[in-house]
């Protein structure tokens, strides 16, 4: 996404207004992202849902919960998701050090 409008690609509206909002904050004239779809139910082998993904983060190695936690604490802090809010609630779920 180019901040000028010249380049925009991928997401919907809204996503495309929350990321720009953020980029113009941060003084970014270009923004990439990976817009990729959903593999929960690949990845897990259920379908998703808040219970399902806490369930499979809580059961990877102690290197993958502090890869995943690693990843949701750098997310920007406009990218409130009802998965994150429930993960940055769990005591096992801290931020990295």
């Amino acid at each position: 996404m180019f901040l000028d409008g010249s380049k925009l690609q991928g997401g919907d509206e809204a996503t495309r207004d929350a990321i720009r909002t953020w980029a113009k904050q941060k003084q970014f004239d270009v923004v990439v992202w990976t817009d990729l779809p959903a593999n929960f139910q690949k990845q897990a082998g259920m379908p998703f849902s808040l219970e399902a993904a806490c369930a499979y983060l809580r059961g990877l190695s102690v290197e993958g919960k502090a890869k995943a936690a690693e990843y949701v604490w750098r997310a920007p802090e406009f990218i409130v998701t009802p998965l994150r809010q429930r993960l940055q609630g769990q005591p096992w779920f801290s931020p990295p050090q």
